[in-house]
Parts: C-alpha cells; sequence; structure tokens
C-alpha cells in the first residue's frame, strides 16, 4: 500500500512528529524513527523540530529569558543531545572518574531541577532518569571516597557539592512541585518504609557539614568559591 506521508503538507508532518514524540518522557528516539519512513521527512526544517521537540520535554520560560527565541532555536538539537545524554547516564548510574563530566551532568541536573516551579516537563524527565536512586547511591556510596586521604573527612569538591544541592532539592519539603511528584523512588521510598533509619543515616553521611563547617566549606561549586 503507497504511503500517503510524501502528499502531505510538511507542516502536517512536523505535527505529527512532535506529536509522536511527545508521548512519553525521555529520548524522542520516534522522531528518528520517522526519519527513515520517507524522504519527505527529511524536507523537514530540522532546527524547527528540534526546538518543538525541546518546547514538548522540557521548561522553556527560563531559556527563552536568558538566550531569547532566535538562540534557542538555533541551539535546541544541541542542547536536546546534552540533556538526554545527562538524563540516560544519570538513570544507569554511570558514575566514572571523568569528573568534568560528571559536574557538568550534575550542573544541567541542577538547572533543570530548579525549573520544576515553573511545570512538570523536566521533572517528568528527572523522573525518568530516576535522579532521586542516583543520589541516594552516590550519598552511600561515593560521598566519603579518599576520605581515608583526608584524615577520614569527606572531600568537599564540586561534585559533591553539586549532589548535597540537588539532594536537598529533591527532599526539601517547602518545594512542593518537587516533594508531590519526584518522591517514589529509592530515596523517599526508604524514608516511608524506615524512616528514622534512613533519617540517622543521612544524618550521619550529612554531619560533617553541618556541624563542622569550618573543616568543609561547601561553597566549593564553580563559580561561588572565592
Amino acid at each position: 500500500m503507497t504511503s500517503a506521508l510524501p502528499a502531505m503538507p510538511l507542516e502536517v508532518l512536523r505535527r505529527i512528529v512532535l506529536c509522536a514524540t511527545d508521548n512519553n518522557p525521555g529520548p524522542p528516539k520516534e522522531f528518528y524513527s520517522l526519519l527513515l519512513t520517507c524522504k519527505s521527512m527529511l524536507k523537514l526544517d530540522v532546527g524547527e523540530v528540534h526546538y518543538g521537540i525541546f518546547a514538548a520535554k522540557f521548561e522553556t520560560q527560563t531559556p527563552l529569558k536568558r538566550l531569547g527565541k532566535s538562540i534557542l532555536q538555533r541551539e535546541a538539537g544541541r542542547e536536546l543531545r546534552r540533556r538526554f545524554s545527562m538524563l540516560k547516564r544519570i538513570r544507569s548510574c554511570t558514575i566514572n572518574e571523568d569528573s568534568i563530566g560528571i559536574n557538568e551532568d550534575l550542573w544541567v541536573a541542577f538547572i533543570m531541577l530548579e525549573d520544576v516551579c515553573l511545570g512538570s516537563k523536566s521533572l517528568e524527565q528527572l523522573k525518568w532518569a530516576k535522579l532521586p536512586e542516583f543520589l541516594d547511591e552516590y550519598l552511600r556510596n561515593r560521598l566519603y571516597e579518599a576520605s581515608n586521604k583526608n584524615d577520614g573527612w569527606p572531600i568537599i569538591n564540586e561534585r559533591n557539592s553539586l549532589v548535597i544541592a540537588l539532594s536537598w532539592l529533591c527532599l526539601n519539603e517547602g518545594r512542593k512541585p518537587i516533594t508531590q511528584v519526584m518522591l517514589t523512588y529509592s530515596m523517599v521510598a526508604a524514608v516511608s518504609s524506615e524512616e528514622e533509619a534512613f533519617r540517622t543515616e543521612i544524618m550521619h553521611l550529612l554531619e560533617p557539614f553541618v556541624f563542622a563547617a569550618f573543616r568543609v566549606s561547601s561553597l566549593c561549586i564553580r563559580g561561588i568559591s572565592g
């Protein structure tokens, strides 16, 4: 049977792509599958489609305010790759020794988490990536890495500071848009089932940051430290 897609106007094809990619959180794999269906798909303005997908998957208020629509449209494809690469690494709990790469991923997650008060799109992506589970694993198993070389004190660097900041944003009861939706993964499941034990463990892990701030300055995030 002959496909009707080649006879469709480009605007209709663009709408089909956006509708197909708007169903589920995660990378827009449907877009790349549709590109293989017929040559007409290749005539689409890819930059315009990327911007449409970005607007469907993430909040745009802050990027539009900072960059303007023309720049965001031009950079939408690159930003999509950047964000979804980060989300896939977080979802797989991939933590390698490339501190720069991890730090950049955490910064992207931080920016997205700061935007959730504007809507639920970025929140759904962070849920898909299981960000709280990633942070839980890091706090329990990686926060004190190399502490044996620092008299038992956790190393305070950009990565650890970002993980602590992200954990606070995920668990802070004052940020209702986050707590109502995100607190469904391992960190909060543990709070619900073993609240006292979980709280005690996390408090113990973070004690140096709270009670000995003179030893572990938290102002080491890039752009904050003096």
